[in-house]
């Protein structure tokens, strides 16, 4: 059987919030989730959380079309060189210009300094429980569930 897990980052890639808030919301997630193991993850540099085997389509924002794995795993190449720090892409359906974490991932993804998993959850994080992980991390999150 594979493991499943639950990754709470933030909308805004570059937030950085203290080892103390983010024990707090783990905190909470503790107290409304029964799971088989929580992590708090803190990072130099951005990380890509993706959402493993979900990850089937990437579509743009703007026009909807499809943006093809190639293309977009050659942009992924060229940000991963600095460390993420350059997310901006010109999109090649539109021309438009947005960021690789904007982009319309089938399943949830995104870029983070943080991350709190959650390992085998008996149940999904209701939108209560959003609400309130919001609030004790002061800002708005991305849950991205990954098929590990």
């Amino acid at each position: 059987m594979s493991d499943y897990s639950i990754n709470v980052i933030t909308q805004n890639p570059n937030k950085n919030i203290s080892y103390d808030i983010l024990t707090n919301a783990t905190n909470y997630i503790k107290g409304v989730l029964q799971a088989d193991a929580f992590y708090i993850k803190t990072f130099e540099y951005l990380i890509f959380v993706d959402s493993g085997t979900h990850l089937e389509s990437i579509k743009c924002p703007y026009c909807h079309d499809e943006i093809n794995f190639e293309w977009w795993n050659i942009a992924m190449e060229k940000a991963y060189k600095t460390h993420f720090v350059d997310l901006e892409i010109d999109l090649p359906c539109c021309h438009n210009k947005t960021s690789l974490n904007d982009l319309n991932y089938d399943f949830p993804c995104g870029f983070s300094k943080i991350k709190i998993e959650i390992i085998n959850p008996v149940q999904e994080l209701s939108k209560e429980n959003i609400y309130q992980i919001e609030l004790l991390l002061d800002c708005p999150i991305r849950i991205i569930n990954t098929h590990i």
